[in-house]
Formats: structure tokens, sequence, C-alpha cells
């Protein structure tokens, strides 16, 4: 329909992917119950706790979404109230 001939073609098998989207769940530390830093850190640290063959390697972890205590996913947590605090990544 192109109009163009094609002379060759080739195939290539793509290697499943590790799964990309992951959930950390962890308990908010502190003094008074409001996320801080740390506790951003450690979230983030515990949804990239997935294993992974031999050959591969997470190079990046992005935040996609917070949530404080079953509430409405959030950018930022910081300040935020409540006792435990989830991360959606895209990895």
């Amino acid at each position: 329909m192109a109009g163009v001939e094609i002379s060759g073609a080739s195939r290539h098998r793509r290697r499943p992917h590790p799964r990309r989207e992951q959930r950390g769940v962890v308990g908010i530390t502190g003094q008074a119950p409001r996320g801080h830093d740390a506790d951003v850190e450690r979230v983030i640290e515990a949804a990239r706790a997935v294993n992974l063959p031999q050959d591969r390697e997470i190079i990046h972890v992005l935040p996609q979404s917070f949530v404080v205590d079953d509430g409405d996913g959030r950018r930022e947590p910081i300040g935020m109230s409540g006792v435990a605090l989830e991360v959606e990544v895209h990895m």
C-alpha cells in the first residue's frame, strides 16, 4: 500500500521485565505521628524489596503517590498525621 518493497525483516524476542509497579508500606515513626523524610526513605526502600534475576538491577525508583492511613493518594506526605505510610513506585 505504501509502494515500498521490503527486502528483509527481523524479529526480536523480549525477555519479560520484572514488575514495574510496586508498593511499600511502613509505620510512621517520630515523636508525633507525622510523616518525616526518614519515613519516606523507609517506605521507598520497602517498595524496592523485590527479587530480581542476577542479570538485572534497579536503576530508578520513581514514587507515583503516597497514602497515609488508607486516605487519598498524595504527591507529598511530609507533615501528614497518621500511623501507616504507603507508596506506589514505578521502577
